[in-house]
């Protein structure tokens, strides 16, 4: 596995981490990090089910979930620049009422991704601010956090309103779900385009802040819906989206469909194409190669997709014939059935 920049960073600073306990958000590749483990107390934390899976590999204590915990003798924090300028607000914002003020903050990250405006962000939580280091077109910044701060969950979330046809939901989003507090244009296009035949057993793969999912069970309340993300902040939000609705839907973290079990009748999907701030095609494409193990016979995949991007002859491939259910200037709404062998 290549090494990240950012971890590459902190590797040329470890003598600033040495014999420390220190709590590090936002990691994704934490293997080459064995060497801070020799002399330092380290935890890592994150809110990607991928990254968590693969961080416990590393031999080093992991933890998952939407809220940044508190670490009981921690005197060292690492973040690693999140994606969003909303996330990293909000994470500061925890660890400024979770930990002694003067506790040092590292804030890394990579100069295409917004480092340079996101140290004024840290700045607004910490004192005595300073560029440590610069390389491999990343930034590394230091400060000490002011302490004392308050923090809310419900004051970061935003609730919204979603009608499709005559149903109304309210949605709950917090900083880290995809278009946070607003529906997206491709969900909007698929949830207009719903099948009209009632499955028993329903997914909503890459869930959000369960729009998808809570209208599926809203239009067929005898379906089984399961909601899966790859968030946290996203499972936290679907989940309470569910019980403001007062909809029984089951929500759960997986990394692509490793945490699936059993067939369903149909998948629905408006499946990410970034990993933090990156394009990543992979994520939509390991689902369409691997959805036909979930679907029942004759079970269908419909899912939402930008137009431009090659889809349909991956989807006829290893489901079955390709089509296009709708369509606007930037996406495709595709269905396609699992073929029955004979």
């Amino acid at each position: 596995m290549i090494m990240h920049k950012t971890t590459q960073v902190l590797l040329r600073n470890r003598a600033a981490f040495a014999r420390r306990t220190i709590l590090v958000l936002g990691l994704a590749d934490a293997d080459s990090l064995a060497a801070w483990a020799a002399d330092s107390e380290v935890t890592l934390w994150c809110s990607s089910f991928a990254d968590y899976q693969r961080l416990q590999r590393s031999g080093l204590a992991v933890q998952f979930g939407h809220a940044v915990p508190a670490v009981q003798g921690v005197d060292a924090i690492v973040l690693v620049l999140p994606k969003s300028r909303q996330l990293l607000a909000c994470w500061l914002a925890q660890l400024d009422a979770r930990y002694a003020a003067a506790t040092p903050v590292y804030l890394v990250g990579e100069k295409s991704a917004g480092i340079q405006g996101a140290s004024k962000q840290l700045g607004e939580y910490c004192t005595g601010l300073s560029k440590l280091d610069a390389a491999r077109h990343c930034q590394l910044w230091r400060g000490e956090l002011r302490g004392g701060g308050e923090f809310e969950l419900s004051a970061w979330q935003r609730q919204f309103t979603v009608t499709v046809e005559s149903t109304a939901l309210e949605l709950v989003s917090i900083p880290g779900v995809f278009k946070h507090g607003g529906l997206d244009e491709g969900s909007a296009l698929l949830l207009h385009n719903l099948a009209e035949r009632a499955p028993q057993r329903v997914l909503d793969f890459g869930c959000g802040a369960g729009v998808l999912g809570l209208h599926l069970k809203a239009r067929w309340p005898d379906a089984e819906v399961e909601m899966l993300d790859v968030s946290a902040e996203a499972v936290y939000a679907a989940q309470q989206s569910a019980q403001l609705n007062q909809l029984a839907v089951k929500v759960y973290p997986s990394d692509g469909l490793s945490e699936v079990q059993g067939l369903f009748d149909a998948v629905y999907s408006n499946p990410p194409f970034h990993t933090g701030v990156k394009t990543d095609y992979s994520i939509t494409e390991a689902l369409i190669r691997q959805v036909a193990a979930h679907l029942t016979p004759g079970g269908e995949l419909r899912m939402v997709a930008n137009a431009f991007l090659p889809y349909p002859r991956l989807i006829e491939q290893y489901i079955g014939p390709c089509r296009v259910v709708a369509r606007t200037k930037s996406f495709n709404v595709y269905a396609a059935n699992k073929q029955v062998k004979s």
